[in-house]
Order: structure tokens, then C-alpha cells, then sequence
């Protein structure tokens, strides 16, 4: 990428200053800068001492991919593959699904609170679409993203009497619904299989979170953070072969995963330039997650796992009777 010098550039005036940055504004609706000007006016401030930093924070910070609302046919779409993925449900538990995504669904708007810390979890809350996060936030102002929410995941209590641990945010504007209660639930449906084994998965990300953030490099951090994101989408049935959508800015990012917005930059260079990675507008493409996977030591979550015959014969072994 070619930037020009302080030399290279000259010293504008302010209606100059205005017209630049109405054209790049006009011509760039998702922020995303173009030309030799557009790169140059991130850093604004160093080249030309300049106080418009409000501006060039909106181009630095920009989405690292600005995408779309997914288009389903079906509202419950998302949640129904993912737990399809965990378990084998029966037409009962679909229709049940599926009438609660459709009296109870509601809109969210992007970094509107979905749930307070202490906040009582009386009924599970299943994401439909879009993007939410827990969030913890410190009293500086400073705050950690403790996991992300996807399509299909569910927000919810052990018990009735359960409460939060955490604040749930909209990162992007999502969609909704309560998702069926345990009570209302048949002892023998397959949802309560399928919400066990969400726990599971949930709690599996949440300590791949604690490795990532406790032992892993800036580098493998955003490596092992996006093959996990393209894992949890594609139980969703939303990703196209190695190729998902990414719709955060660098700011979530750095929340996420314990670096500055500056290293985060940074890194995703990086990557794109060891062909890690390709990112065009509105997607993010592992170009070799095998090979990427065996960098970070990345491991499928048990639940997710092919049983082998070796793993087979095993659990036979363990189920069969003890001999007297």
C-alpha cells in the first residue's frame, strides 16, 4: 500500500479540507476510504497536524467487513440447524421452534442492552440474527467482551431462579425470540438434549476464550478467534465453504481479544499478507484453515467431534456390564 510522505502531500486549506472530505464521504457510504487520499486522511492528524480526529477515527475504526443482514426464509432458520447439529429433533420440537420464533420475535437496535448484569433469566432467549456479545465493563469505562453471541445461540438460565453474570449487548441489530422453557418441554424431547449440549458448547468457547486471551499471541489470537467464528456460523448453515461475514469493527475486536485497535490493524495486515486470509467487502475467506488450525493448536469442541472406532469401541467397553 503506497502512502505518501509529509513531503509528498500539500498543506490544504480548510475549504480544500471540506471538499476532500465530502467527496470521500459521498463516495464511500460504509466508510471504507478509497485512493491515495482516502488512506492518507486516517492519519490526518501526523501528516498535517490536523484536529479533525473525529474523522479520522471514523475511517480507522471502520467495519473490517461492513456486511448485510442475512436474508432467511424462516425466522428460526439459524437456531433450528444449530441445534440440528447437536441433535436429532423431532417435527414436535421443530414446531415448537418454530411458534416461538414467530409470536415472540422482536427487533434489537445495535448497542442497545438485551440483558443487565443481576437481571433475573426467567425465559430462554434464543438469537435469530444478527450479533450480541456478553460484555463486562469496568468502571474507566474499559470493557472485555467475555463471548460473542451468534445466530442460533440461546441466552439463558439452569433454573428459573437463574441470573445473569453478565450485561448482553447488540453489537449489530439483531433479532430475538424466547425460545421454549424446560417446563414446557415433554420429558422426552430432544430440546432438552439440545440445550445441555448448547451449555456444552458454550462453556467450550468460554474456556477457548481464557487459552486464547491467557497463552496465545496477537497473530494466533485473531487466527484461532476467526476459525472459531467461521466454526460456530457454519452450525448455523452461514458460511460458504471457508468464506462468513464479519460484521465488527476493530474496536470489538480489540475488546475481544485483549489488544489495542492499532495491533488489531496490524495483525489482520499481517494476515492478509501471508495469505491467511482474504477479506473483501462484506466477507472474510480462510484461505488454508488446516494449515491455520494446526498454527494455533485449534481444536473441534468435543460435542462437534466424529466418534472414531477407536473412540467407539471405547465408550462400548465403558457401557457393557462389569464382569463379576
Amino acid at each position: 500500500m503506497f502512502l505518501p510522505g509529509r513531503r509528498d502531500l500539500p498543506n490544504p486549506s480548510a475549504k480544500s479540507f471540506r471538499s476532500i472530505k465530502k467527496s470521500l464521504i459521498a463516495g464511500t457510504e460504509k466508510g471504507r476510504p478509497r485512493g491515495i487520499m482516502g488512506r492518507a486522511l486516517r492519519f490526518w492528524p501526523w501528516l498535517w497536524g490536523g484536529t479533525d480526529m473525529a474523522y479520522a477515527k471514523q475511517i480507522y475504526h471502520r467495519p473490517i467487513c461492513d456486511c448485510s443482514e442475512e436474508l432467511q426464509p424462516d425466522l428460526a432458520t439459524a437456531l433450528e440447524l444449530r441445534l440440528q447439529t447437536l441433535v436429532r429433533l423431532s417435527d414436535v420440537d421443530l414446531t415448537q421452534v418454530r411458534d416461538c420464533a414467530a409470536r415472540t420475535h422482536r427487533s434489537i437496535e445495535a448497542d442497545e442492552q438485551l440483558v443487565s448484569e443481576g437481571e433475573l433469566l426467567r425465559k430462554p432467549i434464543a438469537i435469530l440474527s444478527g450479533w450480541g456479545a456478553k460484555v463486562r465493563v469496568l468502571l474507566d469505562g474499559r470493557r472485555q467482551l467475555l463471548s460473542l453471541l451468534l445466530p442460533g445461540d440461546l441466552v439463558w438460565g439452569r433454573t428459573s431462579q437463574s441470573t445473569s453474570s453478565s450485561n448482553v449487548v447488540a453489537l449489530t441489530p439483531m433479532t430475538v425470540c424466547e425460545a421454549p422453557q424446560m417446563a414446557e418441554l415433554a420429558r422426552n424431547s430432544a430440546l432438552r438434549v439440545g440445550y445441555a449440549a448448547a451449555a456444552e458448547l458454550e462453556e467450550y468457547h468460554m474456556l477457548s476464550q481464557i487459552t486464547r486471551l491467557g497463552r496465545l499471541t496477537a497473530y494466533e489470537r485473531c487466527a484461532d478467534f476467526l476459525l472459531e467464528i467461521g466454526e460456530r456460523l457454519s452450525l448455523a448453515g452461514l458460511t460458504d465453504g471457508n468464506c462468513f461475514s464479519l460484521p465488527l469493527t476493530q474496536d470489538c475486536l480489540a475488546d475481544a481479544l485483549g489488544l489495542t485497535t492499532v495491533h488489531i490493524n496490524r495483525t489482520l495486515q499481517s494476515l492478509r499478507r501471508d495469505g491467511v486470509i482474504r477479506t473483501k467487502r462484506g466477507s472474510v475467506t480462510l484461505l488454508n484453515p488446516v494449515a491455520l488450525a494446526k498454527l494455533v493448536d485449534r481444536r473441534l469442541a468435543p460435542r462437534l467431534r466424529r466418534p472414531t472406532a477407536q473412540t467407539a469401541a471405547s465408550a462400548k467397553k465403558a457401557s457393557a456390564p462389569l464382569a463379576q
